[in-house]
């Protein structure tokens, strides 16, 4: 299951977090067999520590209450984005979030191919909901060189909602 959104019987109470609404609630697996119960608000990126709730970075998002959040663990770091900001990534234990350097924001998240893909793209500021932009094979940080790019599924009736990777 690793990096999607699963539901948990019972769980930590999201009270004294934050006054934000809940924007998304993940748990994230990592290679390391650790596992993290990750809450993104408008604001801030939570995550529990110890028992209770941290915030691990606070302040970086941007968006609305309009603007959910799709996340996905790839090559062992968890990446989010809800379509306003530019694609955060954490890894596993970190003390804080970073901007993936090059990348867009996308409302929808895959991995396909050894790379990290984006759907509804959101980029320097313009909205592409038909859009599907791709990162470097096997590095999910390098949106620019051999392997990345982007095509716009034109002949699509609206914006891309979601993405799944089919397998045989």
């Amino acid at each position: 299951f690793r990096g999607q959104v699963r539901q948990r019987p019972g769980g930590l109470a999201f009270l004294g977090t934050t006054t934000d609404d809940h924007m998304g609630y993940f748990t994230a697996r990592f290679d390391s067999g650790n596992e993290y119960s990750i809450l993104l608000t408008l604001d801030d990126f939570v995550r529990i520590s110890s028992g209770a709730w941290s915030v691990v970075a606070a302040n970086v998002f941007t968006g609305t209450t309009n603007d959910y959040f799709a996340a996905k663990v790839i090559n062992n770091k968890f990446y989010c984005t809800q379509g306003v900001d530019d694609l955060r990534s954490w890894a596993d234990g970190a003390g804080s979030t970073v901007d993936v350097t090059g990348a867009p924001g996308g409302r929808a998240i895959e991995d396909f191919a050894d790379r990290c893909v984006l759907g509804h793209i959101r980029d320097s500021g313009t909205t592409y909901p038909q859009r599907v932009q791709w990162s470097v094979s096997g590095d999910p940080d390098t949106w620019t060189g051999t392997g990345s790019g982007a095509t716009d599924l034109l002949i699509s009736p609206g914006g891309i909602m979601n993405m799944l990777r089919v397998r045989s």
